[in-house]
């Protein structure tokens, strides 16, 4: 928890704010879960079936535009170039 902060991922809310109605706002609730195989990572869950205002994120979909891309074009562009770049992206799920 304390490194998605110093990234700032997260923000921890004082508690005077979350009464407040001044502008729209949505605080989504997180946990740590330990995995008693691997005690020295620890993963971040973040609870959108939490109610507030009896609303959920769970309860307001948003179909917004499909972004996956097409596997075989993705495959073909690696045989265009003499060399081919991927990266990982742990930092984003942690």
């Amino acid at each position: 928890m304390k490194r998605t902060i110093e990234k700032g991922y997260t923000v921890p809310v004082p508690g005077e704010q979350l009464h407040c109605n001044f502008h729209p706002h949505w605080y989504l609730p997180q946990h740590a879960v330990l995995n008693p195989k691997k005690p020295e990572k620890l993963r971040t869950v973040l609870d959108y079936a939490a109610k507030h205002m009896g609303q959920s994120l769970n309860d307001m979909p948003f179909q917004g535009p499909d972004t996956t891309a097409n596997l075989v074009g993705i495959l073909l562009r690696f045989r265009k170039q003499r060399v081919a770049v991927t990266a990982d992206i742990e930092e984003m799920f942690m």
